[in-house]
Parts: C-alpha cells; structure tokens; sequence
C-alpha cells in the first residue's frame, strides 16, 4: 500500500488547513483477498488534526470513518493485481510553525489462506527511496507564530516588526507567518498591529485573512484606506549639546493615538559626524517593537505600538550624544512613513524637524575609576568604569604581578568597557591578583588621563 498527502489550496501548508491523503492497497498476492471479518486496511487520524466528514471516498468496498478509534477504515474484497483508491481529509490543528504531519496507515491481509487476517503491512511513501516510510507533511506555517514556539505572543510581534522594518532577513516559513492581512504579498505595520492585538486577546487567530483558509473562511478584502494628514511634531529637549554630553529628542502626534496601532513607523535623519543616536526607546503607553540605529548612515529607523487607549500624544523617545566640536549643529528631521488607525487605514503624516547646536567643549574630569564586581568569579565578566564628564572614550589595560600585560582593550567609545576574563591570546585568565589601568580620552585636543594601577582579583 502506498500513501501519498497533498495541500489542496497550494504551499504554504497553514495550521487550520485541510491535507489530503491518497492511499493505494494494492493485492499483490496470487489469490483472491477476501472480505474477512477483520479491517482489510486502517488508518489512525495524525495527531494534531481531526478527520474531515464527508471527505471519505473508496474506488471500490467500503469505507467508514471510526470516531471511537479514530481511524479510517475499509473492508472489500481485492482479486490478485486489483487496486482500491482510498481517499480522505484532516484538518491540521493550531499546531507550531515548522511542525510536520507524519502519518501511516496498514493493510490486513489473509496470508495462510485460513479466514482471518493475521498479517499486516504498513503504508509506504513511494516519494522516498525507502520502503515502509511514512508519509510525511511540509512544514506547516501558524500565522502570528514565525518563532514556531506554538505561541501568539508579543516576541513574535517583535520579530516581525523587524522584518517589517528590514531588520531581519526572514525564513520562507517565517515570512508566512508574518504575512496576516491585506496586502498579502509583504509584511507591514497592518500585520504587525493585527499580531499584536491577538497576542494581547484584542482579537482571535480568525482575523489573520492572508494565506489560505482564515476563520473557516477565504480570507477577507483588504480595509479601504484614508488617506489624511496628521502631524508628528520633534522636539530636542536641549537644543545645545556639549561634546559628550546627551539630550533627549521627543517624537510626537498631534492627536492621540487611539487603541493599538503603529505611530509612528518611520526614520529619522541626522548629521553623524556631529550627533550619534544611543537608544530609542517608547514612554508609555507607547512600546517600541524594532529599531535600527545606523549612526555611519545618519538615520534611524523604528517601530512602535499603542498598547492602550493614551490619553495625550503618545510619544517615541531618542537618546543623541554630541560627537561634534563647539559651533557645530545638525538638522534633526523626522521621516515617518504612515500611521494606522485602529481600523487599519494608513494616514498621511507631515514631518517636523529640529536643530541640534554643539556648545563648547566641557574639560576632561575624572573623580574616579572602578571595577564591577570586585572580586569577579572566573567565567564571568567585570565592567571597568570611569566615573566624571567630558569623557569620550576609554581603555583598559591589565596586568600581571610580575609585570606582564594580560589584556589590552584599545580604545573604547563611552565611559565602560566590560572585559570576559579572556587573555589576549584567546584563553581564560587564572584565578589571582591582577593590575588594571584605566585610560581616559577627553573630547579636547591632547585630553587625556591615566587612572594609577588598581588591584582587581579574580576568584574560582
């Protein structure tokens, strides 16, 4: 007997789909099989589906479906070289993306010629070269779950706001997994909301209308779009920055955002020989989902959800560090693509932009310098700190007791550097006492400042 499936609606095979299977009991005796009082052929519905009604046909015989065993059944009689044809559906359950379906029915046969059916046989998928196999599934695709963990949660809301975003390059099997409403042919802030708002219970799996059957259904049109026109205001909470020192840029909308939705997705563009971007981060109710900061580029890239009715401007919040000199300054300009409503419909957004002014530069001071933790456990890591202002970069260098380097950092932007105990050759270092320096960089020509040697031990 051989046993073959198939995906009636096409790839990708989708949890909630039915998959067919065609079996061929074949008689390859030189008598007659005849109706015996046991099954001639059985087959157990796979785990993780349920049986069809009314998808069960036979070429010839009699073919029942068991709800108390819940197998497929057929009795007939098969004279030598006939065949029957046996065909029937499951339904494939909410099961994780990249599950696979394997299934094996067997054939009961009369051997010795004595009225009952004591031999039996298991099905083989001829697509394989080995004899006896079962036939397995494709990969079968949950929509919402591209992280195959059987869950709809927000890590996979994540996820696909960073495919959405071109953050992550996503797997076949992942990208249908993201792909949940209209347009159905890429991944976009709609899908993102809708598999947010599921992972959060605002709304079940059976709106998820790309791919296939969706809450026992084709899936639906795609919502008509508004276009309109909304304003997102910038604003840099200090317009003047001094080399080193840090501010704060506020994105806003000019009305609130109501129930979940993306606000903004977009970019930022900026000068990066005079400002860097460090975070970007939400304030509530507003989540960032993805981001990416390309400080080489000068842009910044992210998105961000309401997970709750806000009350004013939901509001996206950037960390910048001045890299420039004194007298510097840089455009600051938003440039989001489009904001949704809570029915989906994309707006129009107008930009705002703002100036960000470098001051003069603070002097170098350094009050003092540490090891976290102190002692360290081999197999950890410590975080050397140098605590002051007017700090742009840093380097470690570790010692021996006898005198020989152990580690050197080189230079290191910021004011920590965390070191995993490995050696410049590449090997963990033994348990003891060591020496460390600190080395301070300021932003002023010739700014720099040597830390004395400080004890740093190292524990088993």
């Amino acid at each position: 007997a051989t046993k073959r499936d198939s995906d009636p609606t096409g790839p990708p095979l989708y949890a909630g789909e039915e998959l067919e299977y065609v079996i061929e009991v074949t008689n390859t005796g030189s008598a007659t099989q005849p109706d015996n009082p046991e099954n001639e052929f059985e087959d157990p519905i796979p785990d993780d589906t349920s049986f069809v009604e009314g998808s069960l046909m036979a070429s010839s015989g009699a073919a029942t479906f068991d709800a108390a065993s819940d197998k497929v059944i057929w009795n007939g009689t098969l004279a030598p070289g006939e065949t029957v044809t046996i065909r029937f559906r499951v339904r494939i359950g909410k099961v994780a993306t990249g599950t696979v379906i394997a299934d094996q029915g067997q054939t009961l046969f009369d051997a010795d010629g004595d009225g009952s059916n004591e031999s039996t046989r298991l099905t083989d998928d001829p697509d394989t070269p080995e004899l006896g196999d079962p036939t397995l599934s494709p990969e079968v695709v949950r929509r919402g779950d591209p992280n195959g963990d059987g869950e709809i949660d927000l890590r996979d809301a994540i996820f696909c706001a960073e495919v959405a975003l071109g953050l992550e390059e996503p797997t076949p099997l992942e990208e249908a997994a993201c792909e949940l409403v209209p347009p159905c042919d890429r991944i976009d802030a709609r899908d993102v909301v809708r598999l947010a708002e599921v992972a959060l219970g605002i709304k079940d799996e059976s709106t998820f209308t790309c791919g296939g059957v969706a809450g026992g259904g084709l899936g639906l049109a795609a919502p008509s779009s508004t276009h309109g026109s909304r304003e997102l205001r910038l604003r840099i909470v200090s317009e003047e920055l001094l080399p080193g020192g840090r501010a704060l840029i506020e994105i806003s909308s000019s009305a609130a955002l109501g129930g979940i939705q993306v606000g903004p997705q977009g970019s930022l563009s900026f000068d990066p020989q005079v400002v860097q971007i460090k975070a970007i981060r939400g304030i509530s109710p507003l989540q960032v989902l993805a981001y990416e900061i390309d400080n080489e580029a000068g842009r910044a890239k992210f998105m961000a959800i309401a997970l709750e009715e806000p009350r004013g401007s939901a509001i996206v919040e950037l960390e910048v560090e001045a890299v420039g000199r004194e007298g510097k300054s840089t455009i600051i300009k938003l440039l989001p693509d489009m904001i949704l409503d809570p029915g989906g419909s994309a707006f129009e957004v107008e930009a705002a932009e703002g100036r960000l002014t470098i001051g003069r530069a603070m002097p170098l001071r350094v009050e003092r310098v540490l090891s976290i933790p102190n002692p360290v456990k081999s197999g950890d890591s410590v975080r050397f700190v140098a605590d002051g202002r007017g700090i742009k970069e840093i380097k470690v260098q570790v010692y021996d007791l006898a005198g020989r380097q152990i580690f050197a950092s080189g230079w290191v932007a910021g004011e920590t550097f965390e070191w995993n105990l490995m050696s410049n050759r590449g090997r963990p270092v033994a348990n003891g006492v060591y020496l460390y320096i600190v080395t301070v960089r300021g932003f002023g020509e010739g700014e720099l400042i040597r830390s004395k040697a400080k004890k740093l031990v190292v524990l088993r």
